[in-house]
């Protein structure tokens, strides 16, 4: 008896362990597909991208409580097969799939704007780090200077050498801050359109 006991807490703690896994990796995918799903940006074109990307994000985070309900139907079918290996798994699945209900009808109204303003706090902290970056890039070359002639110069030196320049770093920054702002601009837009 304690051998069949032992075997069914192992099934069914190994069984929690997959679907917690299972539940993760629905997310992810869920996130990748939407990140894929987004046009690729045309260079020259942040304003126009933006605004397009904007509306299938806007479109994805109205549609977020019919998807949470489906990914919660299909969680609790799971919990159906768990039954069958044992009424403890089953059960505990439907629970995540109960949580998974709940949050599909607590998304917020103004979710939108939430996002916007999530977006627009990722933007600000970007232009620090730029400021930060810029100060800290000029500074290499008095960097090199003062580590000639410490042994294994030549690697640290190597190390160095492959550090992008300022000016790269710069624009890359800046291209990611001109792409966002009017993104968040546009995915606020969309909120105050769905709101009407």
């Amino acid at each position: 008896y304690c051998l069949i006991h032992f075997y069914k807490r192992f099934l069914y703690c190994y069984l929690i362990k997959m679907l917690k896994q299972m539940i993760l990796l629905t997310c992810l995918c869920l996130y990748a597909s939407m990140v894929y799903s987004l046009p690729q940006l045309e260079v020259g074109e942040d304003e126009f991208a933006a605004s397009e990307h904007a509306e299938t994000v806007g479109n994805i985070l109205k549609k977020l409580p019919s998807i949470l309900k489906k990914t919660a139907a299909w969680i609790n079918g799971l919990g159906d097969i768990g039954d069958e290996v044992h009424p403890e798994v089953g059960d505990a699945i439907r629970s995540g799939a109960t949580a998974v209900e709940d949050a599909a009808d607590n998304v917020p109204d103004n979710i939108h704007t939430q996002v916007q303003e999530h977006l627009t706090k990722l933007i600000n902290i970007t232009k620090v780090v730029k400021e930060n970056v810029n100060v800290t890039l000029s500074k290499i070359p008095e960097i090199k200077e003062g580590i000639e002639g410490v042994p294994g110069d030549d690697y640290i030196l190597d190390v160095i050498e492959s550090i992008p320049a300022p000016d790269y770093v710069d624009q890359q920054l800046q291209e990611a801050i001109n792409y966002f702002e009017p993104l968040a601009e546009a995915i606020g837009a969309q909120g105050g359109e769905s709101s009407d």
